[in-house]
């Protein structure tokens, strides 16, 4: 149901911009990116069961990030659709009963979202802020992992309808224009990916390149 909101929404903003702009002369913008996902720490030691969730709480770690977007702007505006992917990092997680311990691979992400773009400034250093959302895809596969007591731990692959969530985000950066069809785009944003046992939230840093056309 989620995704099917999701898709209206998208198609909904996409018919407004497209409105609002249509007296606007329009440019385009391709922007490649990487840098760093902060993943706070989820979970909580309350939802210890025995046999079930023996490690109810995921540290804090930091994978990889990398970015693709494709906008139109016109004015201060940009409205983009975008592809991020986040690695995997290590993470060592601890059993609340007993102090075990085991380390894991941490799951990659893939996201599809559409972002709103304003741009503050118009010179050649160009503040923004960013607002928008999307949907999150877990990448998990089954692993095994033997705990630091001996014990083996089997971690099934997540249902196909259980890889997908709703994350929303918010945040701003610049640009740097170094011609008129190259430039240096640097951001920072927050995200909330709105998990059924809760939301798992990160803050994304990332910079790359951005060529309009």
């Amino acid at each position: 149901m989620f995704l099917r909101r999701i898709a209206f929404a998208w198609f909904l903003l996409a018919a407004v911009v497209s409105a609002v702009f249509a007296a606007e002369k329009p440019s385009f913008v391709l922007s490649l990116s990487g840098g760093v996902n902060h993943f706070f720490p989820f979970g909580s030691a309350g939802d210890y069961q025995a046999g079930t969730n023996d490690f109810p709480v995921t540290p804090a770690h930091n994978p990889p990030l990398a970015g693709l977007a494709f906008g139109r702007t016109a004015g201060r505006w940009t409205f983009e659709f975008e592809t991020r992917w986040t690695g995997e990092s290590r993470a060592v997680l601890n059993d609340p009963s007993d102090g075990d311990s085991i380390e894991i691979k941490t799951t990659s992400h893939a996201a599809a979202a559409l972002n709103v773009v304003f741009r503050i400034g118009s010179g050649r250093v160009r503040p923004f802020l960013c607002a928008g959302g999307g949907v999150d895809f877990v990448l998990a596969r089954a692993a095994s992992y033997t705990t630091n007591h001996g014990f083996t731990i089997e971690i099934p692959a997540p249902e196909m309808k259980d890889r997908f969530d709703p994350e929303v985000h918010g945040g701003g950066g610049f640009e740097i224009a170094v011609s008129a069809v190259l430039g240096f785009r640097g951001e920072v944003r927050y995200v909330w990916i709105l998990d059924q046992s809760g939301a798992v939230q990160s803050l994304q840093a990332s910079g790359g390149l951005t060529m309009r056309f």
